[in-house]
């Protein structure tokens, strides 16, 4: 890439010649010493022993120096042994200086016998290792010689030195220290960029970074990164520069598995699955000769393991096709590679084997191979499984992961029974959990222990239910009481009983479990009311964590119980998060109140509900000038601190807002900025950009910028905080999307680069906030093609791999309405994708699957291929036979195309599943209300409907939720005033929701 990089900018030496008043353009012209100026990196004396070298004449002064040549015997290592000490030290100075000309003088200086020229020369090298150069200013030249090489490199990046920091690594090249540092500049590289981005393009040293990115490009990621870059500066990325030039050095293997890489992720796909079948196909050649029946173990010639490198070849093959869609072809590939010379997929039940299996089940779905899918699915659970030993060399991580492929696949595939099954064998909680996800409420209480097999009298299937899980609750309780059973008092298990009770509307069950786990002092090692707030914390239930938060006599709630409150509303810990500061303002300004009142206050204030017995305008008036002034007390020493104003957070002024108090929302605004809140004075920047003030917006997204970069210079850390590094990012976008909307050609062609670079991030993480803050402001189109690089970038690394699927998922969300096929197919590779990420959760083998085949519904309604649109319905049955936004979402679409037949047995279908669910759990509010819900958005079984929101309200009376469900199904049987009212009595809870409003206007009509 040298010779690219050189076209973008004027010969180096040139360069520094202009800067410096040199002379100096070709080989042999005089550089005269007095035209160079002293620089502060001159003050340091480069000679240990100067004083016993220097030479005067008679009258005690020293000699003029002769000018010396630049030519090569101008720079020959004598000079620095002269007997005149000035001569020595310009000399010095002067090779300092002009590296591109005395590099390789200075380098054999190093080795000279005399210790006053290799000491020299021994002063250069390490100032340029540590990237000191004549125009690096003199503080930070201080500071590099302060701290080691790598240290040093920090420094030079987050300062923009990115010449300097090129310099480091070229003088530290052959050196043991090279691969750390280049490691180093890599790593900074990849948590700076934005930083790194915005100091380029403003110090216009953009081809600077360009070139120290090819430098230390080696990881999938930086390489991404490179060819990119490259992309955008105009620069050819072609298969001779599709990697650094510094990859002659490294192995073949290694070239041709970063050619994989790159290749897939500048969009030539069928290239890098060429180039992997390519390879492989040499391999076996290999093989063959060798006359082996499996992976040679050993090491070939260039040091790398052939063993290693084939299954790194298998994995991008395998992920490349996927990603393509390949599906039949995959089935026979992965068919070959079983009787393959070099199969190597190990004996079964290892992970090797297990992976291989689970790949092939995969596959076969999604090829519609039904002999090759159950042939995997044996493989999955037939009776080699039988035994509980796990295969040898498989340690615990990877007997979890060899766990997950199993009932991961078989799930994502529509076998949840089966899965379920599996589970079952290693993770009864988990497989409790995959039951949940799939409304197989059943087997849930079955995988606790909670329920048996017994068959239940017909027409009394309720009360058997009931019956069987009040017998099994109590004696539950009685060995956790007694301590008769060690599973008890795993605390997973205590907190799965909770959910699992409150999942299926069992409240009263949920809330005696809850009552007698607190008269005990502990579960366990947890303290029994942190483990059962905790619980309810997972289930969401607010209101119950507050009420069993402490006992009636306690005076306070543990700090530990606290965090788990303030962690409903995203906070961390008790101290210094909202929920702590509230409740420290209450107590003092209601102090005669209890404390489990202060907490419901306290819960009430955050979700934005004025609390029982407040007025709005006097009470809160009163509380957020408290807020604001009163000191703060730490609990853990229970001293008020004597502070001038107390901490104030961030999310004060949405809180006020939800309470419908805008102008203490303001005022709370204000007063962040004021104090200096970045976040708040971002906020500000972005409503005087609303409002068309674009030069104050302009001006404080600076202010804000430069802040956070003096933040990192100034500091040891490596990065920015999460918070800087998110805001950092939101302002280069934004100044983006300010410039477009001016009227500043440069301006705006300035940030259109820093955008495209920033685009170009090794940091998944970098682009995907580009992405939100585009989404945000409504800009679509350009966050669907920033998406395409992302997933580019995510697609193979397997480190990436959570990554990819969050950003496949939220980009199929964008794309569904109007590509919903090509949703569901981008989608669905990221559920392949997931089946190799340890510990995931249960939910997502059968949600993301359920997502995946809505959209392929969707497409098929538009398409009018009603027989597709029944297979879907059919498979999301199998993953969860109550699922209902499909049933929301796509069914009146279906009718609209004209499939009512299809339409009316989906919709008696779903009332069929309700009434036999209902029968074994009758008080399941939530599934009422989604079932009602349901038909109402159908036009269907109104009156049953009815009767469901109905019964649902009666069990939680204060969900808008499920008033608004009923509301809306009065609506569409003509019963417009009941529907109003009931609404118009929701706004009396939650006045600040939209929707609330919307719908009341609606029924009015």
């Amino acid at each position: 890439m040298s010779l690219h990089y050189r076209q973008l900018r004027s010969n180096g030496l040139c360069r520094r010649a202009c800067r410096t008043g040199l002379v100096l353009a070709v080989w042999g012209l005089v550089i005269p010493f007095q035209t160079i100026p002293a620089t502060a990196a001159d003050q340091q004396d480069p000679s240990a022993a100067h004083h016993q070298r220097n030479t005067s004449d008679v009258t005690g002064q020293a000699e003029t120096p002769p000018p010396v040549m630049a030519t090569e015997g101008a720079w020959a290592p004598e000079q620095l042994s002269s007997d005149d000490y000035r001569m020595r030290q310009r000399t010095t100075l002067q090779m300092w200086r002009h590296r591109d000309a005395t590099q390789k003088w200075v380098r054999e200086a190093v080795r000279d016998p005399d210790p006053e020229v290799s000491g020299r020369a021994q002063w250069i090298l390490e100032r340029w290792r540590r990237g000191i150069l004549p125009e690096t200013p003199a503080e930070l030249s201080k500071r590099l010689q302060e701290v080691d090489p790598a240290e040093a490199m920090d420094l030079l990046l987050k300062a923009g030195r990115f010449e300097a920091a090129a310099v480091a690594l070229d003088e530290s090249s052959g050196t043991p220290a090279w691969d750390g540092l280049r490691d180093r500049a890599a790593t900074s590289i990849e948590n700076l960029y934005p930083l790194l981005v915005a100091m380029a393009v403003s110090g216009d040293r953009v081809p600077d970074l360009v070139d120290l990115i090819d430098r230390v490009a080696e990881s999938p990621s930086m390489l991404v990164c490179r060819a990119e870059v490259m992309q955008v500066m105009g620069m050819p990325v072609s298969d001779d520069t599709l990697l650094p030039d510094r990859s002659q050095r490294w192995s073949g293997n290694q070239q041709t598995v970063n050619r994989i890489q790159v290749l897939d992720a500048l969009g030539r796909r069928d290239d890098a699955i060429e180039l992997a079948e390519s390879a492989l196909r040499s391999e076996q050649k290999n093989a063959d000769r060798m006359g082996g029946t499996q992976i040679r173990p050993g090491i070939t010639d260039e040091g790398a393991s052939d063993g290693e490198y084939l299954k790194q070849l298998r994995e991008l093959r395998y992920r490349c096709m996927a990603l393509d869609g390949r599906w039949r072809e995959l089935c026979e590939w992965l068919d070959e590679v079983d009787g393959s010379a070099m199969s190597a997929i190990g004996p079964p039940r290892s992970l090797s084997w297990t992976r291989h299996q689970s790949r092939r089940l995969v596959a076969a779905h999604r090829a519609g191979d039904l002999s090759r899918r159950q042939d995997a699915i044996d493989a999955l659970t037939g009776t080699q499984w039988n035994t509980k030993d796990v295969a040898a060399g498989v340690d615990r991580n990877q007997a979890a992961l060899i766990g997950q492929l199993r009932w991961g696949t078989l799930a994502s595939c529509g076998e949840i029974d089966l899965a379920i099954e599996v589970l079952s064998e290693t993770d009864p909680d988990g497989a409790a959990n995959l039951a949940r996800a799939s409304s197989r409420y059943r087997d849930v209480f079955k995988a606790i222990g909670f329920a048996d097999d017994t068959n239940e009298i017909a027409g009394d299937r309720s009360n058997h239910m009931a019956r069987q899980l009040n017998q099994a609750t109590g004696d539950w309780l009685e060995r956790l009481a007694s301590g008769t059973e060690d599973s008890t008092t795993d605390v997973n298990h205590v907190q799965l009983v909770i959910r699992s009770l409150l999942w299926c509307g069992r409240r009263d069950l949920a809330w005696q479990v809850c009552q007698e786990l607190c008269r005990q002092t502990s579960i366990g090692r947890y303290p029994s009311r942190l483990l059962v707030c905790w619980s309810l914390q997972q289930a969401g239930e607010l209101d119950w964590a507050v009420r069993f938060a402490h006992d009636s006599d306690d005076d306070q709630v543990s700090e530990s119980t606290a965090s788990v409150l303030a962690s409903f509303f995203g906070d961390e810990g008790a101290n210094g998060s909202m929920w702590g500061r509230i409740s420290q303002v209450l107590a003092l300004s209601h102090a005669g109140s209890s404390v489990r009142t202060r907490n419901r206050w306290t819960a009430d204030l955050l979700r934005g509900r004025l609390p029982h017995s407040w007025d709005s305008a006097i009470d809160l008036d009163r509380f957020s000038h408290m807020l604001m002034t009163a000191p703060a007390t730490n609990r853990r020493s229970r001293l008020t601190r004597s502070i001038a104003e107390p901490e104030i957070h961030s999310g004060y002024p949405l809180m006020f807002q939800r309470l419908g108090r805008q102008d203490l929302a303001d005022l709370w605004q204000t007063e962040l900025v004021r104090r200096g809140d970045r976040r708040a004075m971002f906020l500000l920047a972005e409503r005087q950009q609303f409002s068309g003030d674009d030069q104050t917006a302009a001006t404080i997204y600076r202010q804000i910028f430069e802040q956070i970069l003096h933040q990192v210079q100034t500091t040891t850390t490596p990065s920015p905080s999460a918070d800087d590094e998110a805001l950092a990012v939101r302002i280069l976008a934004a100044q983006w999307r300010l410039a477009k909307q001016g009227t500043d050609a440069s301006a705006s062609l300035h940030s259109d680069r820093t955008m495209q670079l920033l685009l170009c991030s090794p940091q998944p993480r970098h682009r995907r906030r580009v992405i939100d803050y585009l989404v945000t402001h409504g800009l679509d189109a350009e966050a669907k093609a920033a998406y395409q690089g992302l997933l580019a970038l995510t697609a193979l690394d397997p480190k990436h791999a959570r990554d990819f699927s969050a950003a496949v998922h939220t980009y199929a969300e964008m794309i569904h309405e109007t590509r919903p096929f090509d949703a569901a197919m981008i989608l669905d590779q990221a559920v392949a994708t997931l089946l190799d990420v340890p510990d995931r959760s249960e939910v997502t083998f059968v949600w993301y699957p359920t997502v995946v085949e809505g959209y392929r519904m969707q497409a098929a309604i538009e398409s009018g291929d009603e027989e597709a649109v029944d297979r879907s319905l059919a498979f999301i049955s199998k993953l969860d036979p109550l699922a209902i936004d499909h049933v929301e979402r796509l069914l009146p679409k279906a009718a609209e195309a004209g499939m009512d037949g299809l339409v009316t047995k989906t919709l008696d279908r779903i009332t069929d599943l309700g009434h036999q669910h209902f029968a074994n759990f009758p008080s399941d509010a939530m599934m009422l209300n989604n079932l009602a819900w349901v038909l109402a958005v159908n036009d269907s079984h109104l009156p049953l409907a009815q009767q469901w929101a109905s019964r649902a309200v009666r069990l939680e009376p204060d969900s808008a939720i499920y008033r608004d469900t009923l509301a809306e199904i009065l609506y569409r049987q003509n019963k417009n005033k009941q529907a109003a009212a009931i609404e118009q009595a929701c706004l009396l809870d939650t006045p600040a929701d939209l929707h609330l409003h919307q719908q009341v206007a609606r029924f009015r009509k």
